[in-house]
């Protein structure tokens, strides 16, 4: 499951990112953070209730996700 059948799932697409940098695989870091900006408003319109049980981190995972794009 995961991202290979929801491939735009913010959370799953921030774990993947942040496990990436930490292997030093900055490729692919930066291809999920990208993913997470472009898929953010139609995500965060889906009512994915993942999204809810997490809301106090989401603004972090964008903030992230646009910061590791900068670098």
């Amino acid at each position: 499951d995961g991202l290979a059948t929801t491939p735009e799932h913010l959370l799953l697409l921030h774990a993947a990112g942040e496990a990436a940098r930490e292997l030093g695989d900055l490729d692919s870091a930066d291809a999920f953070y990208a993913t997470i900006l472009d898929a953010w408003e139609r995500e965060m319109a889906s009512g994915n209730l993942d999204y809810d049980a997490h809301s106090s981190m989401m603004s972090t995972i964008q903030e992230n996700a646009r910061e590791q794009i900068r670098r």
